[in-house]
């Protein structure tokens, strides 16, 4: 007999809400609330990130932006990974971070960018809560 999986209860994802403050701007604090991503949460990132190659990477496109009126070149790899980030932040549109502003956290708060890198990689490790086993 085959098991109905459309009926099985998904797993919790871990919701945090963490703030952060780089050195070279202490008086700037960046404050974000981001959700373990499930394998649909994963997947559209990477098709944002896909979006995002088709308008800044094309053949025509500006394939930079500025931040402080410096340029700041864009790659596959660096869109993929704020896609993600952007993918994983929860809570009310005007509270999210988007595509620009993560490259500016990312270019001007090293530090902080640094931090939020490493706890999504903790969220996609250990914010899925798994069975325990009998």
């Amino acid at each position: 007999m085959r098991t109905d999986v459309l009926r099985l209860p998904r797993p919790k994802r871990r919701e945090e809400t963490r703030s952060f403050v780089d050195p070279v701007a202490p008086d700037v604090e960046i404050t974000m609330t981001m959700r373990a991503p499930d394998v649909p949460t994963r997947v559209y990132a990477q098709e944002l990130a896909a979006h995002y190659e088709a308008q800044w990477l094309a053949e025509n496109g500006p394939r930079y932006t500025h931040v402080d009126g410096e340029p700041v070149e864009l790659s596959s790899r660096l869109l993929l990974s704020i896609a993600l980030l952007e993918c994983m932040q929860t809570g009310q549109p005007e509270d999210k971070y988007g595509l620009v502003e993560l490259i500016g956290i990312m270019v001007s708060l090293p530090n902080v960018w640094n931090q939020l890198d490493g706890w999504a990689g903790e969220l996609i490790i250990h914010g899925i809560e798994h069975a325990e086993k009998n």
